[in-house]
């Protein structure tokens, strides 16, 4: 074209560094999503609570559902679990109903009377509220739930993404190939242990 040529190596060279600041900057710009994104993790009871953490899960193939229910203590440990098998072909709302149900009955059959009931399915947590509708065919299993919880000692409602809720979901999963229920006591499933000391890890560095 007219212009002096450049030698290939000095060419060579160019494009690295130029694919080197490429690299530095696209790295910077990770940092900084994951930086400016919030960590969503499970958060232990105040007081001398404890938390039922709940889950559903649909297995369309099967027609069958799932429901998955950890209790934890304010320090994290696993006091109970439960997974349990549905033989009927509900939908993900009805199966989240269903599960908040279940991890209130569980709570109460394991003794406990001061509990936070947790799960992220936001429709049923403003239908418990009182701020919103849930489909029709959850209100009786709603209103069994609140009945059972107002025997409590204290309790409460409260919602969390599905990012701090991954022990439940995961025992929700489980209930697939559950003929009826499986319950641990005192005891965490080997499956849920590396995911609980993630929670406890994060909570210990909050």
């Amino acid at each position: 074209m007219g212009g002096n040529g450049k030698p290939g190596r000095e060419i060579l060279k160019t494009s690295l560094h130029l694919v080197d600041e490429c690299h530095a900057v696209n790295e910077v710009r990770r940092v900084n999503l994951r930086q400016a994104r919030p960590m969503i993790t499970w958060k232990p009871p105040a007081r001398d609570q404890y938390k039922v953490n709940v889950n559903g899960a649909v297995f369309k193939h099967r027609k069958k559902a799932g429901i998955g229910v950890v209790i934890r203590d304010k320090n994290g440990v696993v006091i109970a679990a439960l997974s349990k098998s549905v033989n009927a072909p509900l939908d993900a709302v009805e199966v989240e109903a269903k599960a908040m149900e279940a991890g209130v009955l569980f709570a109460q059959d394991v003794g406990i009377r001061e509990a936070v009931f947790e799960g992220d399915s936001l429709i049923i947590f403003k239908a418990l509220q009182g701020e919103g509708e849930a489909p029709s065919s959850t209100h009786n299993v709603l209103a069994v739930t609140l009945e059972q919880a107002s025997g409590f000692r204290s309790s409460y409602f409260s919602h969390v993404k599905r990012q701090g809720n991954v022990p439940a979901h995961l025992l929700a999963q489980y209930a697939k190939e559950v003929e009826n229920y499986v319950v641990w006591l005192e005891e965490c499933p080997s499956f849920l242990k590396h995911t609980c000391a993630q929670d406890l890890s994060v909570v210990s560095h909050s």
